[in-house]
């Protein structure tokens, strides 16, 4: 099972985006793969379709998933739990 740490920026807490920092592409690439649609699993047990946006390093998981979380969680982990389903853990 391979794992991923990212930071949780303001922005992408307003606007429900996982963002990582272009000196990270190829390690979030190699999480992702190249799959073209990926199945997420939010802390609530909900499945979301996503796709990760190469060109503003971003993956949306919903402003509803991230705008409630309360001010101590400062990062999100990303768990590949099989091919094309990845888990979100907020920390």
């Amino acid at each position: 099972m391979a794992e991923l740490s990212l930071p949780l920026t303001d922005r992408g807490r307003k606007y429900g985006y996982i963002t990582w920092p272009k000196a990270r592409a190829a390690e979030v690439r190699g999480l992702l793969g190249e799959e073209d649609t990926l199945t997420l699993v939010l802390p609530t047990g909900r499945e979301k379709r996503g796709k990760a946006d190469w060109k503003y390093n971003r993956l949306s998981v919903g402003p509803s998933s991230t705008r409630s979380l309360p001010p101590s969680i400062q990062s999100i982990r990303l768990v590949r739990s099989a091919p094309g389903q990845i888990e979100v853990i907020f920390a």
